[in-house]
Parts: structure tokens; C-alpha cells; sequence
């Protein structure tokens, strides 16, 4: 065999066998400037409750602590106790306290990111610019995000041509949207990539299910039912409300499989039903609910529970207490955000203009019959999470629009490029150009102009990383290092506390501890004794008519005023030494004073 010389080389190049070879390196060179540019100049510190709790809950996995989380809800002790039958338990908070909020693969996931890399856990308190593990956890979704990437290339090359997939990740590339949720911490990247290999395999059974020479054998079409189900489950332990995903996946399979199609759906929901009682069975052990505090998120926004009011109350008869929701609450729940998710959330979910070409696209027949299921499945898909968000809602959403867990309908954006892209080329092809370079122009155009917002994000000014008030972690890790790992701080950041201060940490209750009988002194007194008090600027800055003085959240921030304003503390409060210096931002009580050790 005779080396191939400089001419055939050259040769290679220019007829256009090397140039896919050349583009291939140009797009990875430009992806990895372009994901070094956004994580130097744009990345954010951690803005969400869900990711400080699914980061903390990790970093405990890692350290061999189980599933136990350091942010404690005082309604996950009360549901545990409530199961147990046995009145108080302090070893709830004596010792590691079971984790019953959060599905577990995606803190497994960074239990093994926090195991192989080397992690410093220190906080600097001088020229604070970003923690950390948070790089570590944005280099880890964005590689879930390339491989989004490459699922929607395969999938949009497989259902329409090579010019669509690359249009579609051309786009993607482009869209803020996904950028900010590589930086946030947050599992949807996780999600997404597990849809997209659904997706890749119900494209897959389609065809192998059919009719002609790539139908495939009984035992082979089952076994594709078998994973679609195993891919159901694994977005279902990332987080429980995919778990509905599995109402569409039968849907398709039973109207795309040949022969005993209710078997097919069958085998999917019993994988998914299967594999994921374990875990079910562990929740429903520890607090009576298999999914534990998150199985309630469909009262939460009702009348009697509105905010966080019931993640932070502890009652007695939680039935009695649930009872007082009237039945017209949830339809009203329903309603009410599914007309916001509508109108809002859908047409901004895609983070450009993308999202119109989906619906048209949804409005016109497919001639291939794997595009026309697939554009069924979409469609059902997003109408029955229109439904399972808008139930399943809770101020999370308030607190940080589109950049939240409970952002499900952003999980199966990457089908609205699909589509989207593909209804473009149709619609290009029909139109005569006078001169064949005009296309190349239209192609161009179209990319800039849904590329506007990334484009103009990534213009200066350079904005901080860190979204204070609230979250200034320096402070929040100073004031969590004067409590001994072992002991208990109540908050009303306490994921924030766990995260960067690394301590146990209760959400603050619903009573300042004016009264000996209230869940101030429950805790103190009959569990584990509170040693500090940290209240920080989602107490401080609260408005003062409309959140502190009538809202049913408030008392802590009337005992902030109290002590601030007046010197004043509730009578025979444990807590009664402050540190200089924090107040008005951040007010510190503790049981002694510990800031001079």
C-alpha cells in the first residue's frame, strides 16, 4: 500500500471529500469559543432553590452520607413523624436527615462529578467571583448539552435531511435560553438528553414495527417497548413529574406496533412501573408518600397554602389540614396557569421565534409516516404537561421565571427546532429563486434574526455573576462557620446555608417563638436545639405593607423589625447575641457570641 501523497491530499480537499472534515473542526472550534465565552463572561452563581438542593444532596452522597439532605422542611418532619405514629423524633435532626424532596438520579450523577473532580468546598471571602463546584456542574450540563446537540442532528438528519439537523443545532447553539440553563444548576439538560433518546427510540420501533424490509421479529419489537419504558424511568428518577411521559410513549407504541399492541404498552408501563418501585417504596417507607414532599406540590398555590406556606409548616392532622381545600381550588389552579404557560411560557420556551414555525408545522400533513407519529406524539406530549405544570406549580416558578425545575414544556424544545427547521426548507424549496446564491442569503438571515437575543446578551455590559440580594455566599459561608458541623441553623435560606456554609439548616416556621407551644419552640425543645438565627435579604427586603405586615409568611420579618428597629425579642427566646456589622442586610442571632473565635 503506497502513502498518500501531498497532491491527493490537496486533491481530497478541493473535490470535497476533506471539506466535511474541515467544517466538522471549524463548528467544534467556534462551539468550544463560544461555551468558554459564555461560562467566563455570562455564567451566573446558582439562582434556584432546586439546584443548591439537588448540589448539596449530592455533595452528602458523595461523602457517603446516603440520600440526606442538610436543608431541612419543616413539613418533611412533620410528614415523617406523621408516618412513624410516634410523636417527636429527634433523631430527625440529631443525626443525617432523610432526603424525601428531590428524585435521585441527577444528585447521584453529581455525587460522581464530586468524586472524580477535585472540588474545593471553601468559599473565599476576598474577590468572590464564582463558587467553585458550580464550574464543575456547568461543565457537566454543558456536555448534556452538545450531547442534545448531537440527538437533535441525529434525529432532524434521520426524519428530514443533513441541511435540517444542522440548521437545528446552528439555532440551538444560538439560543440564550439553553446557555442559561447549562449554568443553572438545574436537571433539565439531564431531561432533555433522556428525551431525545426516547424520542431516538421510538423513531427507531417505528420503523422497525412496520410493514417492508425493516420490520423486525416479535421478540425485537417488545424489546423496543422494554426500552422505551427503561428511558421513562430514568426521567422519571430525575424528576417525578416526567413520570406522566409515560401516557404518550404507550399511546405510540400501541398505535405504531403490529399484532397485540396493548402488550407493547403494556411492557413500557411495567419497566417504568417496575424498576422505579424501589425508590417509590423508600419514600413511601420514610414519610407515607412515594414521592415524599414533592407529591404535594398540587396544593401548594391554593388558598389555604399559598407561597411556601406549606413546605414550612408542621401539622399536627395533615389531613384535617389538606381538608380545608376546597375542591374548586384545583380546577382554578389548572386554569389560571395553563392560561399563563400558554401565553407566556410556550411562545418564550424555545428562547426565539422558532417556536411559531413549530405550530405551523404541527398543521400540516407528513407524507413519511414516522415524521406524522412523531408529530402526533409532540403534540399530545405538550398538551398533557401543559396540565401536569399548570397542577403541579408552585412559587418556584414565581421566584425565577422560565429558569426552573418546574419548567417542563422547555424539556421538549429541541422537537419545536426539529420541526420548525424542517417546515422552513419545505417552505424555501417552494419559492423560485431568480439567483441560487439567494438562498444561501435567506438561510443567513433567518439564522441572525433568530440569533438576535444571544447575540445582543453577549454585548456589554458584562453583568455580575452573583444575584444579590438574596444570595451573597462570602456571607452566607462566614455565618454557617460559626456553628459547629454538627449543629442546627434555622434560615430563611436554608439551601443556601447547606450549600455554600455546609451546615444543617431549617426553613424558618411559620411563629417567631412568641409562644412555647408554637413549631419555633417544638424544634428547639422537643428535637434538636436551634443554635443561630440567619435571616438574609428575602426577610429584610421584603415589601413592608403587602409581605410584612399582612402576609401569612411575614413574622419573621415583624421579629426583624422588632430587633432591628425597636430591640426588642419575644420573651424567653433562646437567641439573644448579634454580630456587628451584619444588620440592615442580615441579621445573626445566636445562643453565645462565636464570631471572635
Amino acid at each position: 500500500m503506497q502513502p498518500v501523497g501531498l497532491q491527493e491530499w490537496i486533491h481530497k480537499i478541493e473535490e470535497g471529500e476533506g471539506t466535511k472534515y474541515i467544517r466538522l473542526v471549524f463548528f467544534i472550534l467556534a462551539a468550544l469559543a463560544l461555551t468558554v465565552f459564555w461560562h467566563v463572561r455570562e455564567a451566573k452563581n446558582f439562582t434556584t432553590i432546586e439546584a443548591m438542593d439537588a448540589a448539596q444532596v449530592g455533595r452528602n452522597l458523595a461523602e457517603g452520607k446516603g440520600f440526606t439532605t442538610k436543608f431541612v422542611r419543616p413539613f418533611s418532619i412533620a410528614l415523617i413523624e406523621s408516618h412513624r405514629g410516634s410523636g417527636p423524633a429527634p433523631a430527625l435532626l440529631k443525626e443525617a436527615h432523610p432526603d424525601i424532596a428531590n428524585a435521585p438520579l441527577y444528585p447521584a450523577l453529581l455525587a460522581g462529578l464530586f468524586k472524580i473532580m477535585p472540588v474545593n468546598w471553601e468559599v473565599p471571602g476576598e474577590r468572590f467571583w464564582r463558587y467553585q463546584p458550580e464550574y464543575f456542574i456547568g461543565g457537566l450540563n454543558q456536555l448534556l448539552f452538545f450531547g442534545a446537540l448531537f440527538l437533535v442532528f441525529r434525529l432532524s438528519t434521520r426524519l428530514f435531511d443533513k441541511a435540517v439537523g444542522v440548521l437545528a443545532v446552528v439555532l440551538m447553539m444560538l439560543t440564550e435560553l439553553y446557555w442559561q440553563f447549562t449554568t443553572s444548576g438545574l436537571s433539565t439538560l439531564l431531561l432533555m438528553v433522556l428525551f431525545l433518546w426516547l424520542v431516538d427510540v421510538l423513531v427507531t420501533f417505528e420503523a422497525g414495527a412496520g410493514a417492508g424490509e425493516g420490520k423486525r421479529s416479535a421478540a425485537c419489537v417488545r424489546g423496543g417497548a422494554a426500552y422505551a419504558g427503561g428511558y421513562v424511568w430514568l426521567m422519571g428518577l430525575s424528576r417525578y413529574s416526567m413520570l406522566w411521559l409515560i401516557i404518550p410513549v404507550a399511546v405510540f407504541l400501541a398505535a405504531t406496533g403490529a399484532g397485540s399492541r396493548g402488550k407493547l404498552a403494556a411492557t413500557a408501563i411495567a419497566i417504568t412501573a417496575l424498576i422505579m418501585a424501589p425508590w417509590l417504596f423508600r419514600n413511601y417507607n420514610l414519610s407515607g408518600n412515594p414521592f415524599g414532599t414533592a407529591g404535594f406540590a398540587i396544593h401548594h398555590g391554593t388558598s389555604p397554602f399559598p407561597g411556601h406556606l406549606l413546605e414550612r409548616a408542621m401539622p399536627e392532622n395533615l389531613e384535617l389540614q389538606l381538608n380545608k381545600i376546597e375542591l374548586g381550588q384545583y380546577p382554578r389552579k389548572l386554569f389560571v396557569n395553563a392560561r399563563e404557560i400558554i401565553t407566556k411560557e410556550i411562545p418564550l420556551s424555545a428562547g426565539n421565534w422558532i417556536a411559531a414555525l413549530f405550530v405551523g408545522a404541527m398543521l400540516i400533513p407528513f407524507r413519511n409516516p414516522a415524521l406524522a407519529r412523531l408529530k402526533y406524539f409532540t403534540v399530545g406530549t405538550v398538551l398533557l404537561f401543559i396540565v401536569v405544570e399548570a397542577l403541579g406549580r408552585t412559587s418556584l416558578s414565581a421566584e425565577s421565571a422560565l429558569i426552573n425545575s418546574e419548567n417542563l414544556i422547555f424539556v421538549f424544545t429541541p422537537l419545536f427546532f426539529l420541526f420548525g427547521c424542517g417546515l422552513f426548507y419545505i417552505l424555501l424549496d417552494q419559492v423560485e429563486l431568480p439567483a441560487p446564491w439567494l438562498r444561501a442569503v435567506i438561510i443567513l438571515g433567518f439564522v441572525t434574526v433568530l440569533s438576535l437575543p444571544m447575540m445582543l446578551r453577549l454585548l456589554p455590559p458584562r453583568e455580575m455573576p452573583v444575584m444579590y440580594p438574596p444570595y451573597w455566599p462570602p456571607a452566607i459561608h462566614e455565618v454557617s462557620q460559626w456553628l459547629e458541623p454538627e449543629e442546627l441553623m434555622m434560615s430563611d435560606l436554608p439551601w443556601a446555608v447547606a450549600w455554600y456554609g455546609n451546615r444543617q439548616s431549617i426553613w424558618t416556621t411559620l411563629d417567631v417563638g412568641a409562644s412555647e407551644r408554637d413549631d419555633f419552640y417544638a424544634i428547639n425543645d422537643e428535637r434538636k436545639a436551634i443554635k443561630g438565627l440567619f435571616l438574609s435579604p428575602v426577610t429584610t427586603n421584603q415589601r413592608f405593607l403587602t409581605e410584612m405586615w399582612q402576609g401569612r409568611e411575614g413574622v419573621w420579618a415583624k421579629f426583624y423589625l422588632q430587633v432591628m428597629v425597636a430591640k426588642n425579642l419575644p420573651s424567653g427566646f433562646p437567641l439573644k447575641m448579634a454580630p456587628p456589622g451584619l444588620l440592615p442586610d442580615h441579621l445573626f442571632l445566636s445562643d453565645r457570641i462565636r464570631w471572635r473565635q
